[in-house]
């Protein structure tokens, strides 16, 4: 598991779950769903990157915002649901 810092202190987090494939590339968004400064739309820009280069990943969204649906909107149209789950909110003690 590795954490990049986003200005935050946050406590250690321990990986709850060690099951499924370990060669599988987990990438887990945590924050406001808000374009302008979070700049979501990147997110299924780097999926299409990953499976250009045929990389096995997943990703997951966790957070909702104003730009949720434009997000789910660009996720359905470019077929990248298999990749992209949209979790929602969760509390801090859920996220690993």
């Amino acid at each position: 598991v590795y954490t990049i810092p986003c200005g935050i202190n946050m406590p250690v987090m321990q990986q709850k779950d060690k099951s499924g494939d370990q060669n599988e590339v987990k990438i887990i968004w945590v924050g406001r769903i808000d374009e302008r400064p979070k700049r979501v739309s990147d997110i299924p820009l780097i999926a299409k990157r990953l499976i250009d280069k045929k990389v096995n990943f997943s990703i997951e969204v966790l957070g909702d915002g104003p730009d949720k649906q434009s997000l789910m909107t660009q996720i359905n149209e470019a077929n990248l649901n298999t990749y992209i789950k949209l979790s929602g909110w969760k509390e801090r003690g859920d996220l690993m």
